[in-house]
């Protein structure tokens, strides 16, 4: 029974060590990504980014391809066809 035992700890040992370091490293880097994301001026800059990226936006001649224009107008014409009230169901 102590070997079980011993066995059972170094494996959860090892197991929790692994766990730490493959998939603990990752989640703490994605932490410090949201925490950097939210401080104030990093708030800043993607609002002056997104800004600067609508003022370029509108001085194009036209925003998409044409198969582009075609796939989304049939994208919204089946949305606008679901989303309209059935009379006969």
């Amino acid at each position: 029974m102590k070997i079980f035992i011993y066995k059972t700890a170094i494996i959860s040992f090892v197991f929790f060590l692994l766990f730490e370091i493959l998939i603990g490293s990752q989640i703490n880097s994605v932490k410090e990504k949201i925490y950097n994301i939210k401080s104030k001026q990093n708030i800043e800059e993607i609002r002056t980014k997104l800004f600067k990226e609508i003022k370029n936006g509108t001085k194009k001649e036209s925003y998409f391809t044409e198969e582009e224009r075609i796939i989304l107008s049939e994208f919204i014409s089946k949305i606008k066809s679901e989303l309209s009230p059935q009379k006969n169901k």
